[in-house]
């Protein structure tokens, strides 16, 4: 989406759209993936806030073991993402287990 034209915004609001239709139907993995992208792009258009707020949803997504296993890598970038939008609050993901 954003990567390919560099339309960070306009991706932002296509996922957005998704998340919306989607996200009471989506897996945990799922949702969880599509809103650190969210994230990612809200940063990559300077919106720190917006960030914070994708970065907060995903962290909320309850997550059996295995999920989190499978989701390792999102996990972490989470708390990269963190670090960079929620400065003083940027400590380890925090998600919810089954």
């Amino acid at each position: 989406m954003g990567d390919s034209k560099g339309d960070h915004v306009r991706a932002a609001e296509i996922l957005d759209g998704a998340l919306a239709r989607n996200a009471a139907t989506a897996s945990a993995i799922d949702l969880v993936e599509a809103l650190a992208y969210r994230a990612e792009l809200a940063l990559r258009a300077d919106d720190t806030a917006a960030a914070a707020t994708e970065i907060a949803r995903a962290r909320g997504v309850t997550l059996s073991d295995a999920e989190r296993v499978t989701l390792a890598e999102t996990l972490a970038s989470l708390d990269d993402l963190a670090a960079i939008a929620m400065p003083a609050q940027g400590s380890p993901t925090a998600v919810a287990s089954r």
